[in-house]
C-alpha cells in the first residue's frame, strides 16, 4: 500500500472515528468518505421501491423519518447510522435517482436480493454491473464539467460496503432444498461474493466492509411459517440448522476474506460479524432492554411470534421488540447493532493492515479511544505514530489533547455506568516508538475493529499530543 493510499484510508478512518469530539477536532476532516453499498434489505434505502415501483407504506419509516422512507423498517438502517456519523448525508438509492447528485456516493442494494441467479434483478452481479455503468456515466460528467459527479481518485479512495447472501440460504430452504443441498450452495454463493469485490477492485476499490449473515433461524416469519418441534430449536428458541447453516456461511466468507487479503495485496478488507452480534442481543435481551426477542415489532396474531403472512402490520405503534417484521430490526435494535459492532477478524495479519491503514506521519499525536459494548465490556485502542518533527504538527493538534484531557477524569466513570470495572493498577502505555499500531487492552477485552468505521457512537476519546 503507497503513502497515498495510506493517508487517503487514514483521513476516511480518522474522520469517521473522531466524528463524536468537539467542532475543532471535526474540522480536521475535510470530507466526507465516498460510500457505495451492495446488498438486501438490510441497506436498502429505496432501490426496491425505485426499481419495482412497490409501495413501502407507513408506518415504515415512522419512527425517523415520519413518512415512508423506501426502507422495509420503522427508521434508519445501520448503514445510515454510518452515514450520519460521518456528517454525510443518507446514501441515495442508485435506483430511486429523482432528487439526487450521488455526490457521496450511491446505493446499489434492494430487497430481496441475492447472490444466485446471477442474473436475475437484482442480484450482486447486477449491482456490480450497475455500478459500473455508474462509473461510466459518471467520467462523462466530470468530463462535461459537472461538478458534484465523482472523479477517479474518488472511486479509489471510496469504501465499499457488501452486505448479502442471507436470502440465498432463507431462499434455498424455502424451495424445500435438504439441508446438506444448501451446504452445497456455500461455496458458489461465495463465489459470486469474491467475483463482485474482485471486480470493484479491478475498477479501483481497495477499501472493502463485507458483513456476513445474521442468525435468520431466529427470525420471526421463518418460526412462524417452518414447521418444527422443541428439538428443531436451540436454547434460545431458534430454528438450529437455519443458524448451523448461516455459521457455516459465515466461515467460508471470513476464509474469503482473509484469502483476499494475500491475494489483493494494496487492499484493506474488513469482515464484520453481525452474526454474533445479533445472536448474542437475543440470548441475553433483557439485558440489553428489550422483550420478546423472537416476535415480530409490526406484525400480527400474537404470540409467540405475531406474525402473519396475510398481515402487513397490525401494531404501527412503537414497540420494545427486536424485528419490525421480519426484514431489518426495529430501530432501537439497530441503535444497539451499531454500537456493538465489533467482531471483525481480529488475527494478526488483519491487525496488521491496521497497522498500514493508521500510519499517520508527521502528525505527532496519539489516539485513545472508548469502544463500549452497550452492556458489558469496553475495549481500547491507540494509534502510535512517530514523532512529529513538524512543531504546527503538534501545535495544531494541542486543542485536541486539551479535549482528550478534559474527558480522561470520565474514563472510568463512563466505563463504570455500563457494568464494567477498570483492571486493577491499568493504565494506558506510551505510544510505540516508530510507526505502525500500539493496542493495549486489560486482559478480557478484545480489539474492535470493525468499531474503528463506527465512530459515532463510541462514548468517549481521549486525544493527547506527544511531548
Amino acid at each position: 500500500m503507497n503513502f497515498s493510499t495510506v493517508n487517503n484510508f487514514t483521513a476516511i478512518f480518522l474522520c469517521i472515528l473522531l466524528s463524536s469530539l468537539s467542532n475543532p477536532v471535526r474540522s480536521l476532516c475535510k470530507k466526507p468518505p465516498i460510500i457505495f453499498n451492495f446488498g438486501d434489505s438490510n441497506s436498502d434505502t429505496g432501490g426496491l421501491v425505485g426499481g419495482l415501483g412497490i409501495p413501502i407504506k407507513f408506518p415504515n419509516g415512522r419512527a425517523f423519518f415520519g413518512r415512508s422512507s423506501g426502507r422495509l423498517c420503522d427508521g434508519r438502517l445501520i448503514i445510515d447510522f454510518l452515514c450520519q456519523s460521518i456528517n454525510t448525508s443518507f446514501l441515495n438509492a442508485y435506483l430511486d435517482s429523482l432528487g439526487s447528485t450521488f455526490s457521496n456516493g450511491a446505493n446499489f442494494a434492494v430487497a430481496g436480493s441475492a447472490t444466485l441467479p446471477k442474473y436475475v434483478a437484482f442480484s450482486l452481479n447486477i449491482q456490480v454491473l450497475q455500478f459500473l455503468h455508474f462509473k461510466t456515466r459518471s467520467a462523462e460528467l466530470v468530463a462535461a464539467g459537472f461538478r458534484l459527479s465523482i472523479g477517479d481518485a474518488s472511486f479509489n479512495d471510496a469504501l465499499y460496503m457488501i452486505d448479502i447472501g442471507q436470502n440465498d440460504l432463507a431462499d434455498s430452504f424455502a424451495k424445500n432444498l435438504s439441508y446438506v443441498q444448501v451446504v452445497k450452495k456455500i461455496p458458489i454463493i461465495l463465489q459470486e461474493i469474491k467475483i463482485a469485490i474482485k471486480e470493484l477492485y479491478n475498477q479501483g476499490g481497495k477499501k472493502f466492509w463485507v458483513h456476513n449473515t445474521g442468525p435468520f433461524g431466529c427470525l420471526p416469519k421463518k418460526l412462524a411459517l417452518v414447521k418444527h418441534t422443541s428439538e428443531d430449536l436451540d436454547p434460545f428458541g431458534c430454528i438450529s440448522s437455519y443458524n448451523i447453516i448461516a455459521k457455516l456461511f459465515n466461515g467460508g466468507l471470513g476464509q474469503l476474506c482473509q484469502e483476499l487479503r494475500s491475494e489483493l495485496k494494496d487492499a484493506t478488507i474488513v469482515y464484520v460479524d453481525i452474526y454474533a452480534i445479533k445472536y448474542d442481543l437475543i440470548a441475553n435481551s433483557s439485558k440489553y432492554g428489550f422483550s420478546n426477542p423472537l416476535m415480530a415489532c409490526c406484525g400480527s396474531g400474537g404470540p409467540p411470534y405475531n406474525y402473519d403472512s396475510s398481515i402487513s402490520c397490525d401494531r404501527p405503534e412503537a414497540c420494545n421488540y427486536f424485528a419490525w417484521v421480519d426484514l431489518p430490526p426495529y430501530p432501537r435494535y439497530k441503535t444497539v447493532i451499531y454500537e456493538l459492532i465489533r467482531k471483525a477478524n481480529n488475527n494478526q495479519q488483519q491487525e496488521l493492515k491496521m497497522r498500514k491503514m493508521l500510519n499517520v506521519h508527521q502528525i505527532g499525536f496519539w489516539v485513545l479511544m472508548i469502544c463500549l459494548d452497550a452492556g458489558f465490556l469496553g475495549s481500547f485502542i491507540e494509534i502510535g505514530t512517530v514523532k512529529s518533527k513538524n512543531s504546527n504538527s503538534k501545535k495544531k493538534f494541542a486543542e485536541v489533547g486539551d479535549y482528550g484531557k478534559r474527558i480522561r477524569a470520565s474514563f472510568w466513570e463512563t466505563l463504570k455506568s455500563y457494568g464494567s470495572e477498570p483492571p486493577e493498577n491499568w493504565s494506558p502505555p506510551p505510544p510505540t516508538s516508530g510507526n505502525g499500531l500500539s493496542v493495549h487492552t486489560p486482559p478480557d477485552l478484545l480489539l474492535p475493529l470493525a468499531s474503528i468505521l463506527f465512530g459515532h457512537q463510541v462514548m468517549g476519546a481521549m486525544v493527547a499530543v506527544e511531548n
